[in-house]
């Protein structure tokens, strides 16, 4: 009976922390297909997809929004590539190449970094970050500016009201 116990105290144990790691930290969605993690994901059909923890994502020929929990929206640019890290009051995303905009909500917890650097993001301010060896990266596009495109092999980091 002590043996049945610990193991389903164990068992309740594992599920807990399995249902942790596997939540959701936000939704993407995209009017092209993408890649999810190297597995492409069609959008017929479907309004928007769960990211969790570890999760690559690779834009196509459209750029691919992330709207986080808290509300806080990021727009990967074409063929930008970014990993999600982190937990559900905790959230990260990490740009490794291409361009992403974003807005941050008041009060937000989700962190910002483009290739190794953070990114220095206020709430209610859309930013730009560009990162790796695009060859042409539009982040102002990203935005809907027309001020022109940003190349860069380093990160490089702005912001627009």
């Amino acid at each position: 009976m002590r043996r049945i116990i610990e193991l389903t105290a164990l068992t309740v144990f594992l599920c807990v922390v399995v249902c942790q790691a596997a939540t959701p930290l936000a939704n993407v969605s995209s009017t092209e297909p993408f890649l999810v993690s190297g597995v492409k994901v069609p959008v017929e059909g479907v309004s928007s997809w769960p990211v969790i923890a570890g999760d690559e994502l690779k834009a196509g020929n459209a750029p691919v929004v992330l709207t986080f929990k808290d509300g806080t929206r990021v727009t990967l640019g074409k063929n930008s590539r970014a990993t999600v890290e982190g937990k559900s009051k905790n959230a990260a995303l990490r740009l490794l190449e291409g361009a992403m905009a974003f807005t941050l909500m008041k009060g937000s917890n989700v962190r910002l970094y483009s290739a190794g650097n953070a990114v220095n993001a206020q709430a209610g301010v859309t930013g730009t970050a560009v990162a790796g060896a695009a060859a042409e990266v539009d982040a102002a596009a990203l935005i809907g500016s027309r001020s022109g495109a940003s190349t860069a092999a380093t990160p490089t980091i702005s912001r627009r009201r």
